[in-house]
């Protein structure tokens, strides 16, 4: 399955961004919660909420991913001066960082569970999330969501409109 990131330039205030499928339909999306609590809420095409992502303690970005306020796996950014690295604590789930930003290949047991890498549609850069045959496509989507925000820091967890 392919899924896109709609370019978050076309998204309103309150988005953050949405996930569309190959036919343009909305699959995802993804607001800014809180002044203060802050998090990124992930709710289905009818606005019902499938998984938070919250940003833990830490020196470095670190992030959880929890449904039902389950804690399903942590995200971390890991210090390397020439790429980015990232891992994930909880799933089994190796990240390959490629030299790019936005360009990375998830492994499970070794074989590819999910890829994300840029692609152009719209008016402006997109991202391609494609997700193997047999994975949890809500887990997928959230490790694409997560390492988007280790990327881009807190700059998305600015405060904004609670709606």
């Amino acid at each position: 399955m392919k899924l896109y990131y709609k370019n978050k330039t076309l998204c309103t205030e309150s988005n953050y961004l949405l996930l569309v499928d190959a036919s343009d339909e909305k699959k995802y999306d993804v607001k800014w919660r809180g002044l203060f609590l802050r998090y990124l809420q992930v709710m289905d095409s009818d606005k019902n909420e499938l998984a938070q992502i919250r940003r833990e303690k830490g020196l470095m970005p670190h992030y959880g991913v929890y449904i039902n306020e389950e804690k399903i796996f942590d995200l971390k950014k890991e210090f390397h001066p020439l790429m980015p690295k990232h891992s994930i604590e909880g799933r089994g789930w190796q990240i390959q960082d490629k030299a790019m930003l936005h360009d990375y290949d998830v492994l499970e047991n070794g074989a590819p569970a999910l890829s994300v890498s840029q692609c152009y549609r719209d008016w402006g850069r997109s991202y391609e999330i494609q997700i193997a045959d047999g994975v949890n496509e809500l887990y997928a989507v959230c490790v694409a969501l997560t390492i988007d925000v280790c990327m881009n820091g807190d700059n998305f967890m600015r405060p904004g409109k609670d709606t």
